[in-house]
């Protein structure tokens, strides 16, 4: 079940989702041995040396770029009560950082469902994803994910609760178990609060499914982009995650601008055409009599 509400009927041009609660207590993380891990937020003040991992609710699959690409499609969460959590725990908004990861690491499950293998998305800089990933290096982000996931989901479950360097769920810009597959093998996986990132899609498999525009790389692994190119201005558009503060809130947001509608020219201008184009045609008969 989503930990957000769903608001907003799914159409063929948009796609709406708006978060609306907090995350239960004690909820777990699906991790990627699943097939299908869950969209989860990481958010760390390396500074101040506190760390959250939060599950967003929604799963890979309800993410892939085949839905968000469609212009004009936003996610909204609120994680007031996440980001606040960290600032009571000394964070501070200029030294946080953050980035959004959903794994598939589950190599059995093209057979069931016909889904590609060993697959993940991940923020990135806009525009600018990381084309040089193996097979092998999709899987061990499936492996580093599920270790963080297990360390979440221990016990009594620690999704959304604040970590600090003794806790086994504690991410950070130097942390080496966790940011050497994200940060470290990713190095623009993360920006700073307040600052955007695009949203990239990797996976193992040779087939590419409803993904309209591909980034150069390896071969080996399969890089596409979250956008679309607006027909309107020949301008790819991107999409992009961004947390950010609004009024007395903390929202993480999904969102990727519509369309740019080709104006068609005016019937005047056609006539106009038309009649300079009659003007040359009784200029030519005249210099031929």
């Amino acid at each position: 079940m989503f930990k957000h509400s769903f608001m907003g009927a799914i159409a063929a041009t948009a796609l709406a989702f708006v978060g609306m609660a907090a995350a239960p207590a004690f909820a777990q993380i699906d991790p990627a041995s699943t097939g299908n891990g869950e969209l989860t937020l990481t958010v760390w003040d390396s500074t101040a040396q506190v760390s959250i991992v939060y599950g967003l609710g929604y799963r890979l699959d309800d993410v892939l770029p085949a839905s968000l690409n469609t212009p004009g499609t936003t996610i909204t969460i609120d994680v007031t009560a996440q980001v606040q959590s960290l600032l009571g725990a000394g964070a501070t908004i200029p030294n946080l950082g953050y980035n959004v990861i959903a794994v598939d690491s589950l190599a059995s499950d093209q057979a069931s469902t016909g889904l590609l293998d060993r697959r993940f998305a991940v923020t990135g800089a806009l525009g600018s994803p990381v084309t040089n990933i193996t097979n092998s290096g999709v899987g061990n982000v499936g492996t580093a994910f599920d270790a963080l996931a297990a360390a979440v989901n221990a016990g009594a479950g620690h999704d959304g609760q604040v970590a600090g360097p003794a806790d086994t769920w504690y991410v950070s810009s130097v942390q080496p178990a966790w940011d050497l597959n994200i940060a470290g093998a990713f190095p623009a996986s993360s920006a700073a609060f307040g600052t955007a990132l695009g949203f990239y899609y990797y996976d193992t498999g040779s087939t590419v499914v409803g993904l309209p525009f591909q980034f150069p790389g390896r071969p080996a692994a399969i890089q596409q982009g979250y956008g679309y190119v607006d027909s309107g201005t020949g301008q790819t558009v991107y999409g992009q995650w961004l947390l950010s503060q609004v009024g007395n809130q903390y929202l993480l947001t999904y969102s990727i601008a519509g369309s740019t509608p080709v104006v068609p020219l005016p019937a005047a201008f056609w006539m106009l055409l038309s009649g300079l184009g009659g003007l040359g045609v009784v200029g030519r008969r005249r210099a031929a009599a």
